[in-house]
């Protein structure tokens, strides 16, 4: 659902509107989501060890590249607002 915030919207990525950079963006931050869930899902079946740091340092690459990109996407949509407004 573009532009609309749910519980697994990274902060800050409410109402990032339609254009095709934001649907690109949108794409991006899904696939993340979904890299970050399937390195913890692979750090949570192997043995601690050397596999479960890297899948551990993986998730946490994505979730930190989540963040970074909805800052970014909200940081764009609040200006594309305050432009609109004047």
């Amino acid at each position: 659902m573009m532009g609309q915030a749910t519980t697994n919207e990274p902060r800050g990525l409410v109402a990032v509107g339609g254009s095709y950079s934001c649907r690109r963006a949108w794409v991006a931050v899904r696939s993340l989501q979904g890299k970050a869930k399937l390195a913890r899902a692979m750090a949570d079946s192997v043995e601690s060890g050397a596999l479960h740091e890297r899948y551990g340092e993986i998730g946490d690459e994505a979730e930190h590249a989540i963040e970074v990109l909805g800052d970014r996407l909200a940081q764009a949509y609040q200006e594309a607002g305050e432009r609109g407004a004047s």
